[in-house]
């Protein structure tokens, strides 16, 4: 069999700037107030991150950003982005 390597292919690596910049997107991205609700509509506790609202509800971030984006509802907590 022939040899596959890859010696002559170089890694692409994204430029400083590019880098940071998409920690700062990932950074804003995430300084949003989140506002639980309780299922009957009334608000529970207001978030100043999505940080705290994960620690508070002992969760990943993921799950809380699905459901600002209305991908499902998280136990018995609504989250919404407060903009």
């Amino acid at each position: 069999m022939a040899n596959l390597s890859n010696r002559h292919h170089k890694r692409y690596v994204p430029s400083s700037r590019a880098v940071e910049e998409a920690r700062m997107a990932y950074a804003l991205s995430s300084s949003f107030p989140v506002a639980a609700y309780k299922l009957t509509g009334e608000l529970f506790k207001v978030f100043k991150t999505t940080e705290e609202a994960t620690k508070f509800a002992g969760t990943h971030k993921a799950t809380i950003s699905a459901d600002c984006l209305r991908k499902k509802i998280y136990h018995i907590i609504i989250w919404m982005l407060q903009v």
